[in-house]
């Protein structure tokens, strides 16, 4: 996912479109409440996208007949709003969201509950991808899955056991794709 245009401007519209904020308002200002507005979680719904090759791979994905779901640790309101904003809600097959759910990766449950959602068992098999080292990979590896470390050099020097090491979700789609 991506943010889309400028945050700080896209932050202020909403933020003015939501309360009685008169403008014009000094730039310093506009630019102070756009910062302080970065950090509220409830609006990164509205400014996250995702890049519309993320969606291709996965239609391509599911129409080879791989069941996709997403399992997000997160607070549910701001998970659920991305992934409905964003147009992955239809896009995959289910989606697990540890706020509703009460229970958080890397235990099992999610990724159990990830595969019934997918009419599917873990012991059938499938694949992880994520970009942390102990929820993603460490937590598919526990539970049987085969893993994809979307390794964006935020652990340096950590081992791991992941099966492959890709730069972005466009290599581990790739990986998936010529598994057939």
């Amino acid at each position: 996912m991506r943010y889309r245009g400028d945050l700080r401007e896209r932050h202020v519209d909403l933020c003015v479109s939501r309360t009685n904020i008169s403008l014009p308002l000094p730039a310093w200002t506009l630019n102070d409440l756009a910062m302080r507005l970065l950090a509220l979680p409830w609006l990164d719904p509205y400014l996250v996208r995702c890049r519309p090759a993320v969606m291709d791979g996965l239609s391509r994905l599911r129409s080879m007949g791989w069941r996709v779901a997403i399992i997000t640790n997160g607070t549910a309101d701001n998970q659920l709003g991305k992934i409905k904003q964003t147009g992955l809600a239809e896009a995959v097959d289910a989606y697990v969201l540890s706020g509703i759910e009460g229970v958080r990766k890397p235990e099992a449950a999610l990724f159990e509950i990830a595969a019934e959602r997918c009419n599917r068992t873990l012991a059938q098999g499938g694949w992880m991808i994520g970009d942390n080292l102990t929820a993603d990979i460490a937590g598919g590896r526990a539970v049987g899955l085969r893993t994809a470390w979307i390794d964006r050099g935020t652990w340096p020097d950590h081992e791991h056991n992941a099966d492959h090491v890709v730069a972005d979700v466009f290599q581990a789609m790739e990986i998936l794709e010529a598994e057939g």
